[in-house]
């Protein structure tokens, strides 16, 4: 979205009223070739830039899972990809 002029800076971004309030949340990164930027890169802007904790960047990961066209078996992989990830770095 910053790149796109959608937002002036990452910290201009409502992020976290948006998870707030319940929002289906998706980062992605659509074309890095394009604007530069890669998946590990949006979860540690949003991370920095708002102080996400661990836990709600595993609930954006799994969002964006669940909101995907991917079939069951990829999102029920990814989920638990995504809960094991959780474990290690809270443990």
């Amino acid at each position: 979205l910053v790149t796109l002029g959608v937002y002036r800076s990452l910290e201009t971004v409502p992020l976290p009223t948006l998870i707030a309030a319940g929002a289906q949340i998706a980062l992605g990164a659509d074309d890095p070739v394009l604007f530069g930027a890669r998946l590990n890169d949006q979860y540690e802007g949003m991370r920095s830039t708002h102080g996400l904790s661990d836990e709600v960047l595993a609930d954006l990961a799994r969002s964006s899972f669940a909101a995907s066209a991917a079939p069951e078996g990829v999102r029920a992989a990814a989920d638990r990809d995504i809960d094991a990830w959780l474990s290690r770095v809270t443990a």
